[in-house]
């Protein structure tokens, strides 16, 4: 049985210290911290980030949608 992360290893970056470089690096700024306002609510970046963490616990690896990536692809974050 394939895992995630392998599913997902050969969409992962090198190039990333930490998730919070990962999140600013590779999501679209309008689909994340553009978002935290009174419409979408002034923590939605938090909650972004609290969802990516979650997964980073749960599976070791967290990745960003093509719809949410500003590569246009999916791009992952290994640990």
């Amino acid at each position: 049985m394939l895992l995630c992360k392998d599913l997902y290893k050969r969409y992962a970056v090198s190039d990333c210290i930490s998730l919070d470089d990962f999140l600013n690096k590779y999501r679209k700024s309008e689909r994340y911290v553009l978002r935290d306002n009174n419409m979408w609510g002034f923590d939605y970046s938090a909650k972004i980030k609290k969802s990516h963490q979650d997964d980073l616990i749960k599976l070791g690896i967290t990745w960003i949608s093509p719809y949410e990536s500003n590569t246009g692809g999916v791009v992952a974050y290994i640990l």
